[in-house]
């Protein structure tokens, strides 16, 4: 699957990979629990990831702390509190959708200051 990711419907169907997703949609967690391959494959709403990280895989410590992405043997080290968005961004796929113009961002930071900037 290209983004990492699964995307359920309410039945618990997996659904044909889309190419993004949307924040509110589940997701499988493909972080590397055991060992290269072996995945969590918990599901969880993509608003969760922070807290499934938090609870599930003990990332905890100051935001400035340096982790490294277990997402399917990624390895990329980031910032404790950049770990969420490189996940959302690279992994998931998720996108932030605009409901006035329709505009899609990648990041929630650059959607809220098009909402600010716009005033939508």
């Amino acid at each position: 699957m290209s983004g990492g990711s699964h995307h359920y419907r309410i039945n618990g169907a997996p659904d044909p990979e889309p190419e993004s997703h949307f924040i509110n949609e589940m997701f499988q967690c493909f972080w590397d629990c055991y060992a290269p391959g072996l995945h969590c494959n918990d599901l969880f709403y993509g608003h969760n990831l922070s807290h499934h990280l938090r609870e599930r895989h003990g990332i905890h410590g100051p935001d400035n702390a340096r982790v490294v992405c277990q997402w399917r043997s990624c390895n990329t080290e980031v910032r404790k509190d950049r770990l969420a968005r490189h996940i959302e961004q690279e992994h998931m796929k998720v996108v932030h959708p605009c409901g006035v113009c329709g505009k899609l961002y990648s990041r929630i930071d650059t959607f809220n200051r098009h909402r600010r900037e716009k005033q939508h």
